[in-house]
C-alpha cells in the first residue's frame, strides 16, 4: 500500500519532509524500514540559527545532498547534466567520479574516512539463500 505525500509541518523541515516523501514514493507502506526513518531523522534539522537553537536553520546542504527539485536557471558544470525531460523520474545526471572526490564541493562525498551510508533494499526483491537458485555445471 502507498503512503500519502506529506506538507511541510513547519517552516524548517523542508529537509527531512522531502526524504520522507522521496521514500514514500519509492516504496509501499510495508517494505519501508525504520532504520531509514531513523536515519532522516537523525540528519536533518541538523543546522543551528544565529541563537544556537538546533534544527531552527533548517537542514544543512550536506545532510540532503540531493536536489529534488527542478530549477530552471541554466546549470552548467562539467560532471553535471541537467535533465528537463524527466520531471518525475530525475533532474540531473551527475558522473560517479565527482561522487568519489574528496572535496566538499557540490555532489562530493568528502573525506573517506568522514562518509556514513544508509543502505536500503526493497524484501521484496532481496535475494536470499531459500529463494535464489544456483546452477552448477
Amino acid at each position: 500500500m502507498k503512503n500519502p505525500l506529506h506538507y511541510q509541518l513547519s517552516e524548517y523541515d523542508c529537509g527531512p519532509t522531502s526524504m520522507l516523501n522521496a521514500i514514500s514514493f519509492l516504496f509501499d507502506r510495508e517494505e519501508i524500514s525504520p532504520v531509514i526513518l531513523r536515519n532522516i531523522m537523525l540528519y536533518c534539522l541538523d543546522c543551528y540559527d544565529g541563537d544556537g537553537v538546533m534544527g531552527k536553520k533548517g537542514t544543512s546542504c550536506a545532510a540532503m545532498m540531493f536536489d529534488p527539485y527542478y530549477v530552471e536557471e541554466k546549470y552548467e558544470e562539467p560532471g553535471i547534466v541537467q535533465v528537463t525531460d524527466q520531471p518525475f523520474r530525475y533532474n540531473r545526471i551527475v558522473d560517479e567520479e565527482r561522487f568519489n572526490r574528496e572535496t566538499t564541493e557540490l555532489y562530493a562525498l568528502g573525506p573517506e574516512g568522514e562518509r556514513e551510508a544508509v543502505i536500503i533494499y526493497n524484501d521484496c526483491t532481496k535475494k536470499t539463500m531459500e529463494t535464489t537458485i544456483e546452477y552448477f555445471i
